[in-house]
């Protein structure tokens, strides 16, 4: 009775490569569709080439074929969201990213997109509520703090953004865009 192992690179960005088995994929639950997710990695290779060439359409056509083929594989799902979001097409970036989040809650990186997007809207609550769920999952990420910062101080919580940025700047100490943030903060919570 032989056992089959077979390896599969796959390059998740420029010159990083990461072997991935049969053993690997069953046991990140692909079961019986692992065969269809090793053409879906193969797409989603396909198309992160592709995105760094500048081609996006190639890439979203890509993408849209590997999570066709391996729905358990979240990479293909956020890169989307990232190709729709380069095109302006905020509405369907907005979609994939909930998608993520909705399917694999702990990817953080879907959340602070998708909370990126919503500050830009001016959607300050519901981006607090994304801000706050990377923050959760990532407490040291400076970047996080900063932002939440700004969604809080843009619905006038002065003091929950001189928090958020004095967290930043404890995390990243050269972070000018939360210094000038926590100085504008300090100025406008003494004039209130």
């Amino acid at each position: 009775h032989r056992r089959l192992h077979y390896t599969y690179t796959m390059k998740l960005r420029s010159g990083l490569r990461i072997a991935f088995s049969v053993v690997a994929l069953l046991a990140a639950g692909v079961g019986a569709n692992a065969a269809g997710c090793w053409q879906g990695i193969k797409h989603y290779n396909q198309g992160v080439d592709l995105q760094a060439e500048g081609d996006l359409d190639g890439a979203i056509t890509e993408y849209r074929t590997s999570m066709g083929q391996c729905p358990t594989f979240w990479r293909p799902v956020y890169n989307l969201g990232t190709v729709l979001e380069a095109k302006s097409d905020l509405e369907g970036a907005i979609r994939q990213y909930r998608n993520v989040i909705s399917e694999w809650p702990t990817i953080w990186q879907a959340h602070f997109r998708l909370a990126n997007i919503l500050e830009d809207r001016g959607e300050h609550e519901a981006a607090i509520v994304e801000y706050r769920a990377v923050i959760k999952r990532r407490k040291k990420n400076a970047e996080a703090h900063y932002h939440l910062g700004c969604a809080l101080q843009a619905k006038g919580d002065l003091q929950g953004a001189i928090v958020e940025y004095r967290t930043a700047i404890r995390l990243r100490p050269n972070y000018p865009e939360a210094q000038s943030a926590i100085a504008e903060a300090i100025k406008s919570n003494y004039k209130s």
